[in-house]
């Protein structure tokens, strides 16, 4: 299960993607069920889920190369 960092989600959150990965994090965590195909989490929760997932979980770090702003 990949952890998307990335500075277009905020500082300090992260993107999972995917229904199953979505409803696994809402799970563990103990949120209510989300029914879409990505989420944000922040790091308190990211921790906790590295935490309980530790080999199954892996950072992405995602960056924009272009320059915001410029089209």
């Amino acid at each position: 299960m990949l952890i998307e960092m990335s500075p277009d989600f905020g500082s300090g959150s992260a993107r999972i993607q995917g229904e199953v990965e979505v409803e696994l994090v809402c799970k563990l965590l103990g949120k209510d069920r989300e029914y879409s195909k990505q989420m944000i989490i922040y790091m308190p929760e990211v921790r906790e889920l590295r935490r309980k997932l530790p080999t199954t979980t892996q950072y992405a770090f995602i960056t924009n190369l272009r320059e915001r702003g410029v089209e």
